[in-house]
């Protein structure tokens, strides 16, 4: 089963492939990213084999990304190709022993990748039109995502200019070493044209008053609204009570929410379960979600967890009983009408949501489910500052709730808006008292 994926439409195009192994309760369905040529349908076959060999391991939105990044690079050398008929593909250049780019043809490629995909679409309709200037008009991307396609192509060149080498058993020394030099001269060459390093922007969270309208829409009561009211809200609840990313958020089982947890004798909380679970041969969404970090439970309210537990049993017990196939998808959030009554939540449809949720509270900028988890986690440093709590077990506790590993520095980031008002108050009170002077 093949379905492709919501992108620009460059002419290579990243689809997704389900393949169902075992049998029995041993049964898991592999999901993997293939490239394929959108007029053709044909495979693109070196790409797909490089990311199924380097990244077969990696969690599939990983595997798609790096799809995605070399899409931008075919598109570039088919262009490169069409321009001149004698231009040799840097694949025909490995294979005869030459080195893949030159360095003028990187810096070409670094302004490539510099544009975003409806960029690209234009300039490929530009040159069918023998124009061969890339338009300046449409959006570029961030310096982030330049540096890592540019970082990708060459991780994929370098690739084949080894593998290329090592398949042929009938080698010396001189040929390896010739190998060698060559991958050295393309690292050289694109880390010269990544773009420099800057300072990453502020977490995007919720500020106050925003998080407070938010919070008054999904809080409403729920009386005399429809089962996508009660579970929308319920959905931005538990987003912004939890700090869960969308992947683990979906993923979410029925069974993982534990009312009654004893954390000590007498003393119970209510918790739910941050499972992996990839592969799972019960999930029907082709692009499956995952969780991104470590696995582990969360603290909720017990408030919060009634609620789930009102929604089990009210308007997705109702959703599930008019699904078609008659079979109970395990995860928490369902679809409510339509054909796919009963069945899990999409992604698609979950930022849907959280957008919808986002412009019924009149808030100045499209909402997104990742904004509610930075808003859960600045709130949350936030307290901890006004309780006095001890630093360290400050961002150990964050680190814990986020399922961050213990060398991830995102905790820190999350004192940024405490730092920056203590910033303005003293700026400010600085100015007051020379004012005076």
């Amino acid at each position: 089963m093949k379905s492709p994926t919501s992108r620009p439409t460059l002419s290579s195009q990243v689809q997704i492939t389900l393949e169902e192994r075992g049998i029995g309760r041993n049964k898991v369905a592999i999901r993997r990213g293939i490239l394929v040529d959108r007029n053709t349908g044909l495979l693109h076959e070196l790409p797909t084999v490089f990311v199924l060999r380097s990244l077969g391991k990696n969690p599939l939105n990983t595997q798609l990304t790096t799809l995605f990044d070399l899409a931008f690079y075919v598109e570039w050398a088919c262009i490169k190709a069409a321009r001149s008929k004698r231009w040799p593909r840097p694949e025909d250049r490995i294979r005869s022993n030459r080195l893949a780019l030159t360095h003028k043809e990187i810096d070409d490629l670094a302004n490539w990748c510099q544009h975003a995909a409806t960029n690209i679409s234009s300039a490929a309709g530009h040159e069918e039109a023998g124009i061969r200037v890339l338009p300046l008009t449409g959006s570029s991307v961030e310096g982030a995502t330049t540096n890592r396609r540019l970082q990708t192509i060459c991780n994929y060149l370098c690739w084949l200019t080894r593998d290329m080498v090592e398949g042929d058993l009938l080698l010396d020394d001189r040929q390896i070493a010739k190998s060698a030099k060559f991958q050295e001269s393309l690292k050289k060459s694109f880390d010269s044209s990544f773009i420099s390093a800057k300072t990453p922007p502020p977490i995007a969270s919720l500020n106050r008053a925003n998080a407070a309208a938010f919070r008054k829409l999904v809080n409403v009561e729920a009386a005399d609204h429809s089962e996508h009211v009660i579970r929308d809200n319920l959905i931005g609840r538990i987003l912004l009570a939890t700090g869960l990313r969308a992947g683990e958020l979906l993923k979410i089982q029925c069974q993982d929410l534990d009312p009654n947890f004893e954390i000590e004798p007498g003393r119970f909380i209510a918790i739910l379960k941050v499972i992996k679970r990839p592969n799972d041969i019960n999930d029907e969404r082709l692009l499956e979600p995952s969780s991104k970090t470590l696995p582990g439970p969360i603290v909720i309210g017990r408030t919060l967890a009634a609620e789930i537990i009102q929604y089990v049993v009210g308007e997705r017990r109702s959703a599930v009983d008019r699904c078609f196939s008659k079979i109970e998808t395990p995860y928490l959030f369902v679809s409510h009408s339509g054909a796919q009554a009963g069945h899990p939540l999409s992604y698609s449809n979950l930022r849907r949501i959280v957008s919808k949720l986002g412009d019924a509270s009149s808030l100045s900028t499209p909402l997104r489910p990742h904004t509610l988890r930075h808003t859960h986690f600045t709130e949350l440093r936030e307290l901890m500052f006004k309780k006095r709590a001890d630093p360290k077990e400050a961002l150990r506790i964050l680190q814990e709730r986020g399922h961050w590993s213990p060398k991830s520095t995102m905790p820190d980031h999350y004192s940024q808006r405490h730092l920056t008002e203590r910033q303005a108050y003293y700026v400010e009170e600085r100015d007051r008292i020379l004012d005076k002077r």
